[in-house]
């Protein structure tokens, strides 16, 4: 999964940053011509949810 190291403390990103760097990823993909027949790929992201224990258990009301 792209961006799970990312979180760590040592990079100081934010969710913003993340989110940044995978749209400039997707934008990579969508300028090429790897796909099928030499077409552009779909691109599907996937989010793992936060892991409990956080401060999103409040936010997400867990």
């Amino acid at each position: 999964m792209l961006g799970t190291n990312d979180v760590q403390p040592v990079f100081k990103a934010t969710a913003s940053d993340i989110a940044r760097g995978c749209g400039s990823l997707v934008e990579i993909v969508q300028r090429s011509a790897s796909g099928p027949l030499d077409q552009v790929p779909e691109v599907l992201v996937i989010a793992p949810t936060p892991p409990r224990g956080t401060v999103w258990d409040h936010a997400l009301g867990l």
